[in-house]
């Protein structure tokens, strides 16, 4: 143990580097006292050898030590090809990052000639350039890589398209120069455009190099401009109408330009001057300081908030569309004051039926503190058994109020008829065959300038079952005038006469299930054992109760599938002397059933009997009449 008090320097007291190397060793504390500032700097600067010389005398004890005749001549060989390994590196990292080239010695930029970039807008890049080092360059070439939507008008020196370069020729030593291009520019606002150019030259020893620049700008707008007006009140549901002013403000045509509007949620357009065409209005080319204006007309959504309206100018060129910035039109609505309401009774888990008589009710409220004038009260119909678009409400009693005092209410009523069967087959309704009803009330509010608002109440959902429709018919001969029958025309009692009998289903809009048709056969008549179907079981022919049946399991909408369901068989009929002078039956009353898989709802129909005097087959019919041998 070292005694400190003999051994501790006083404060700023010298000591031999033998002695302050003992103390680091032994007591480092003493280094880091006040005073021993050339202890702590000694030993800082040891450390890093010490460490070092401990690594190499770790790795030649290692690898080399006992191992080699000449271990330490090895030792200090590798360490020096190391050394130089490092020193190439370090030589080749310098040369490839730091090195100067000739082409540092060219200071190349470009300038606008104007504050911002503007779309539209004639323009002029000014490129400086300047020769700052001291050895003389030959046949200098600026390459400029004009930007995609740039009319060249004219540049000097002159411009080469073809190389899309200028010709400068020789650099001196310190010359300073620039170059100008000018023409027109197009591009998206809102974005930038990167303007690349270098200058090539040759040097003394003839060698190649080149100079090379890049400089972004923003575009920062067009000169076509937009502004949008409306109302300053906004009441939700109102009937808006919209101007929205273009000007075209460049010296220069403007080709092709269209407008795209993004309309907020919720909003109902209904017409504009001039037209809207494919979500665009088309302007064409706008020639310079060309004004103009288009009219919105439109609902506002039916639920209050902030609701913004988006206008998109567009111009395009080479087969591309650039975007000439966006003009927004905002504001807050109020609530509306009327609330309508439909709703329809009677009718068993609120599933209709086509053919149905059909009555909307409607409630109204006007909530509001005002009264409501020229009011009128309507609903929207859509489904393809509506048979009607639309329709105005009716009272029970009197006529329609055509204005409401502040918190007046009241039920109007309408009734109208489902068709049976659509004209159309539209696949999209498989499946969701329902009636839309939409109400909506269209009156004035005469707060201020007066407004004409429009309110739609929540709209109501109700299925319809599918239709249901089937027929049957007979026949001796095809329409094509071919016999299918077999035996003798007009019918002879004693003798067998064979005709054929079809069922088709007509169009379905739901999914059926359990579908099953059903018939008699009357006395006289057998199955003819010749039948074929186009979907589900083969005819079933029970001799025990005469009866034939065909059923079908599932049967997905027809509407959408394109499915013909359709099955027929042949029937022999051998008429008895009481038949004579008649038209016997072929046939009974056929029972079709069924159940409609989207609603739920059991269907039914009843298709009469046929008699040899069937409707379909004229030749047959004609000759109805049983005859006597």
């Amino acid at each position: 143990m070292i005694d400190e008090s003999k051994t501790e320097p006083k404060t700023g007291e010298l000591i031999p580097a033998q002695e302050a190397s003992k103390f680091l060793t032994e007591r480092p504390a003493l280094a880091r006292r006040p005073g021993n500032i050339f202890i702590g700097t000694v030993n800082i600067f040891t450390t890093p050898s010490r460490l070092l010389k401990q690594t190499m005398e770790k790795q030649f004890s290692r690898r080399y030590a006992g191992k080699y005749r000449h271990a330490r001549l090895l030792f200090f060989i590798d360490l020096a090809l190391l050394g130089m390994i490092v020193a190439l590196t370090a030589l080749a990292a310098w040369v490839f990052f730091f090195r100067s080239t000739l082409a540092d010695q060219i200071a190349l930029s470009v300038k606008l000639d104007r504050p911002e970039l503007v779309s539209g807008e004639r323009v002029t890049f000014t490129f400086f350039y300047e020769h700052t080092g001291r050895e003389p360059f030959k046949d200098a070439d600026l390459t400029i890589r004009l930007p995609a939507f740039f009319e060249l008008k004219d540049s000097f020196p002159e411009f080469d398209s073809r190389r899309q370069s200028i010709f400068i020729g020789d650099l001196a030593p310190g010359f300073r120069g620039q170059a100008k291009v000018s023409g027109i520019f197009w591009g998206e606002v809102g974005s930038s455009v990167s303007l690349y150019s270098s200058l090539s030259f040759r040097s003394e020893d003839d060698k190649r190099e080149a100079a090379f620049h890049r400089q972004d700008f923003l575009i920062n707008r067009s000169t076509l401009q937009l502004t949008a007006e409306a109302p300053d009140r906004l009441v939700a549901g109102q009937a808006i109408t919209i101007t929205l002013r273009y000007a075209q403000n460049g010296s220069l045509p403007f080709p092709d330009v269209r407008i795209t509007p993004i309309w907020p949620d919720g909003f109902r357009f209904i017409s504009s001057e001039p037209a809207l065409k494919d979500g665009h209005w088309q302007l064409g080319e706008l020639a310079s300081e060309a004004r103009g204006a288009i009219s919105i007309s439109g609902f506002l959504p039916q639920k209050p908030s902030p609701i913004v309206f988006r206008f998109i100018p567009l111009v395009r060129l080479q087969e591309q569309t650039l975007s000439q910035g966006t003009t927004a039109l905002e504001g807050n609505m109020i609530p509306q004051p009327l609330s309508v309401e439909a709703s329809v009774e009677g009718f068993k888990d609120g599933v209709l039926a086509p053919g149905d008589s059909v009555t909307i009710h409607l409630s109204y409220a006007n909530q509001s503190s005002l009264p409501l004038e020229d009011v009128f009260f309507g609903a929207e119909l859509e489904s393809p058994l509506a048979g009607i678009n639309s329709f105005f409400f009716q009272p029970e009693k009197g006529s329609p109020p055509d204005r409401l005092e502040p918190g007046e209410t009241g039920r109007l009523s309408q009734t109208f008829s489902l068709i049976s069967q659509p004209s159309k087959r539209d696949p999209q309704f498989a499946n969701r065959l329902a009636l839309m009803v939409k109400p909506f009330a269209r009156y004035t509010l005469t707060d201020g300038l007066p407004l004409r608002l429009e309110t739609q109440g929540p709209e109501l959902r109700l299925l319809i079952r599918t239709p249901f429709e089937a027929s049957v018919s007979g026949r001796y001969w095809t329409t094509q005038n071919e016999q299918i029958g077999r035996g003798p025309l007009p019918p002879m009692a004693g003798e067998t006469t064979k005709y054929w009998i079809f069922w088709q289903l007509a169009p379905t809009w739901n999914d059926l299930e359990h579908l099953e048709f059903r018939a008699r056969l009357p006395a006289n008549v057998t199955f003819g054992a010749r039948s074929n179907v186009t979907v589900g079981s083969p005819l079933i022919w029970n001799p025990a109760d005469r009866t034939i049946s065909w059923t079908i399991d599932q049967l997905e909408a027809t509407v959408a599938s394109g499915q013909i369901v359709s099955g027929r068989f042949e029937v022999a009929l051998t008429p008895s002397a009481d038949q004579i002078n008649t038209a016997p039956a072929l046939v009974g009353e056929t029972a079709v059933s069924g159940r409609d898989k989207s609603t739920g709802t059991d269907l039914q129909a009843t298709l009469p009997g046929l008699t040899t005097a069937i409707s379909g087959d004229p030749r047959a019919s004609a000759k109805a009449v049983v005859k006597a041998p």
